[in-house]
Parts: structure tokens; C-alpha cells; sequence
């Protein structure tokens, strides 16, 4: 984090499976989270993670539904 705030990075876009997803979540290093849900049926699927933050709104975009949450 030290490295991209030097060089002036000021936002990260994080995308990728559970174990990604839940380590930021639980080092608490985020600031907002955007979780997509839809009707479409993925086979067993993964759930997704606990966010424990502030629901803020959502987007419907097609039939999916993304929703955005703030970290508190």
C-alpha cells in the first residue's frame, strides 16, 4: 500500500476469487465494494463474501443488480 501511495495510486479495483476477495475484506483495507447479482444460474457457485460495510445503493443494469456498499 506504502508503494502505491508514493506513486500517487489512489484507487485499486480488486477483482477476483473469495480468497482475494476476503483478504482485503478482512484486513479492512477497502473503501467501497460493489457485489453484482443476477438471475443467471452459475452451477453450485461460490457464495459471496460477508460485507461488512454500509449498504449506499444499487444499479440495475439488464437483469442484474449491483449493489455498493461503503467500508464504515
Amino acid at each position: 500500500m506504502a508503494i502505491l501511495h508514493k506513486r500517487n495510486i489512489q484507487s485499486v479495483f480488486i477483482e477476483g476469487g473469495s480468497t482475494l476477495l476476503l483478504s482485503f475484506l478482512a484486513a479492512n483495507i477497502w473503501d467501497e465494494a460493489r457485489r453484482i447479482k443476477s438471475d443467471l444460474i452459475l452451477g453450485d457457485g461460490v457464495p459471496s463474501p460477508k460485507i461488512d460495510g454500509e449498504y449506499h445503493h444499487q444499479l440495475e443494469v439488464g437483469n442484474d443488480r449491483i449493489e455498493f456498499y461503503r467500508n464504515i
